[in-house]
C-alpha cells in the first residue's frame, strides 16, 4: 500500500502541491506531506476516491467547511480534484499538525486531568459547529492535533446537520440511519473519552437497556459524561453545553436550578479554552520524555524526507526564537539529571552572558592549524529555543536532541537536518528551528574560507536548556 502512494512522491497536483511525503492511508486514500508552489509553505493534503454520485456533494461540503473558522478547529486551505494514473480523486489540503493523540493513546492512556485539558478544547469547536447548524462526523484520536501549543479537531469531514451518512457512523447503534447530527457527535465524544482513558474503544455491542456497559471503573466526572454519551437513544444523550456543565459545574445556591451555559459565537471562553489546550498539548506530546532518563539515548539515523515530515523545515514562517547565553553556577549545573560527555571548553565567541534558566556549552577548542594552512571554524552566534514553562515541566531528566547543520563559506547555516530526533518531535521541531539561525566564523583552507558541518546536540531540562556544538568537517 505504501509503495503504491509513494510513487507519487514529487508529483506535482493541480499546478499548486508538491507532493514531499507519505504519511499514511489505506489502499483508496492517503495523506502527504506536501507544498506550495507558490511559497514553500508545508501544508497536508489528503486524497479521496472521487465518485461520480457523491463527488459534487462532496465538493459542496469542502467549500462550506473553507468558511469555517474556529481556533480549535484544524484550518480548512482549500480542495480540488486530481488524476494520480489512472485513477480520480478529490484532495483537501488543510495546516500541516505535529502530532495526533493516536500516536500517544496506543502507547498510554491519559490521566483525568489530560483528559480534561483535552475535553474542552474539543467541547468548544463542538459548540461552534453545532451552534451554526454543522456536525464534525468522525471524532477519534486520530483527528485530534496537535499544532504548535493547541489542540485542535480536523474539519475535513465537517458537514451540515441532516446531510448523508458515511462510513464512520457505521460504529453508531442507530448505524446508518444516524446520518450526520449532534448526536452522532457526542456518542463519538463518548466513545473517544472512553479510549483515551482506558485504551480501549467502546463499542455500541458493549451496551445494555440503553446504557454502556463500561468494562474499566472511570474517574468521574468523566464516568457519567460516558455513561450519558454513549445511550443507545440518541434523544437521550446531552448536549455539548450539558457535557461542559458536567465537566465544569458552575456555582449555584442551594435549590438553584442548573442552566447549561449558552455560549454566543466568537466568544471569549473559546479564547480561555484554547490557551488551557496549551498544557495537555506539552502533556500529550512532552510524555515520551521518560525515557530520557538513560544516561545517553542511542543515536537514531532519520533520512532527510522524515525528518523534514516530522518537524517544519525551513519554508515554514516561524516565530523569532530568544538568543541567549548564560553563565551556570554550580548549584545549576548540579541539577542536571543526566550525565554527559563534552568537548573541552575554550573561550566563548558569543555575547556576554546574563542569568537565566537557560543555558549553552562552550564549543570545542580550535585545533591547531595543519601545517599552518588550515583553521577550524567557531560559533560567532548561538540561538537557543524558547521553552514554555508548561513544555518544560512534562521532562523528566533531559531531552536529547542531535542536529547536523551545514554551513557556508559565509558563515550562515544552509540546510538543517536531525541527526537524532529524540522521542518528542515538539523538542526536536524546536531544535531545528533554533539551529537555523545560529551564525558561524568559517573555518580556513589555504587561506580561504571554506564550508563547514556541525553537529549541534542539545539538552532540554525541566530548569535549563543545554547545548554542545561540534564542527565535523572539513
Amino acid at each position: 500500500m505504501a509503495e503504491a502512494w509513494e510513487q507519487w512522491h514529487g508529483e506535482i497536483i493541480d499546478g499548486q502541491y508538491r507532493l514531499r511525503q507519505f504519511l499514511g492511508g489505506s489502499d483508496h486514500s492517503a495523506v502527504f506531506v506536501a507544498e506550495r508552489t507558490s511559497n514553500n509553505e508545508r501544508v497536508a493534503l489528503k486524497f479521496i476516491p472521487a465518485h461520480p454520485a457523491t463527488a459534487k456533494r462532496d465538493h459542496a461540503r469542502y467549500d462550506q467547511a473553507s468558511k469555517l473558522s474556529h481556533p480549535n478547529l484544524l484550518k480548512f486551505l482549500g480542495s480540488g480534484r486530481s488524476q494520480l494514473g489512472n485513477s480520480s480523486f478529490l484532495y483537501v489540503v488543510s495546516e500541516l499538525a505535529d502530532e495526533s493523540l493516536s500516536q500517544i493513546v496506543p502507547q498510554r492512556a491519559l490521566t483525568p486531568k489530560e483528559a480534561g485539558d483535552m475535553l474542552r478544547p474539543l467541547l468548544s469547536a463542538l459548540s461552534y459547529l453545532h451552534q451554526n447548524g454543522y456536525a464534525h462526523g468522525h471524532i477519534v484520536p486520530a483527528n485530534i492535533m496537535a499544532v504548535r501549543d493547541q489542540l485542535k479537531l480536523s474539519s475535513d469531514t465537517v458537514s451540515p446537520v441532516g446531510g448523508a451518512t458515511n462510513s464512520a457512523t457505521n460504529e453508531l447503534p442507530e448505524g446508518e440511519r444516524a446520518g450526520i447530527s449532534k448526536a452522532a457527535d457526542v456518542w463519538s465524544l463518548g466513545a473517544t473519552l472512553v479510549e483515551v482513558l482506558t485504551q480501549r474503544r467502546a463499542a455500541w455491542e458493549e451496551t445494555a437497556h440503553g446504557e454502556p456497559l463500561l468494562r474499566e471503573k472511570l474517574p468521574e466526572p468523566f464516568r457519567e459524561i460516558a455513561r450519558r454519551a454513549l445511550h443507545r437513544n440518541p434523544q437521550r444523550r446531552p448536549s455539548v453545553a450539558e457535557i461542559q456543565d458536567l465537566l465544569a459545574p458552575s456555582p449555584r445556591k442551594p435549590g438553584q436550578p442548573v442552566v447549561p451555559p449558552q455560549e454566543p459565537l466568537g466568544s471569549r471562553r473559546g479564547l480561555v479554552i484554547g490557551i488551557t489546550a496549551a498544557v495537555v498539548l506539552v502533556a500529550l506530546i512532552g510524555w515520551t520524555k521518560l525515557s530520557s532518563r538513560a544516561p545517553q539515548p542511542q543515536a537514531t539515523s532519520v533520512a532527510p524526507g522524515l525528518a523534514n515530515a516530522s518537524s517544519p523545515q525551513k519554508d515554514i514562517p516561524k516565530p523569532p526564537a530568544k538568543t541567549e547565553t548564560h553563565a551556570v553556577s554550580p548549584a545549576q549545573a548540579a541539577k542536571a539529571q543526566t550525565p554527559r560527555t563534552l568537548p573541552e571548553p575554550q573561550p566563548e565567541t558569543a555575547p556576554a552572558a546574563t542569568p537565566s534558566t537557560t543555558r549553552t556549552t562552550p564549543p570545542p577548542a580550535n585545533a591547531a592549524p595543519a601545517q599552518g594552512t588550515s583553521t577550524k571554524g567557531a560559533v560567532a552566534h548561538q540561538v537557543l529555543p524558547d521553552v514554555p514553562r508548561s513544555a518544560r515541566n512534562t521532562i523528566t531528566g533531559r531531552v536529547r536532541v542531535t542536529v547536523r547543520i551545514s554551513v557556508d563559506a559565509k558563515g550562515n547555516v544552509t540546510d538543517v537536518s536531525l541527526e537524532s530526533p529524540g522521542p518528542s518531535k515538539y523538542f526536536a521541531r524546536l531544535a531545528s528551528e533554533a539551529s537555523r539561525q545560529w551564525k558561524f566564523t568559517p573555518p580556513q583552507a589555504n587561506g580561504h574560507d571554506v564550508a563547514s558541518v556541525w553537529l549541534l546536540r542539545y539538552g532540554f531540562g525541566q530548569t535549563d536548556t543545554i547545548v554542545s556544538p561540534t564542527q565535523l568537517k572539513p
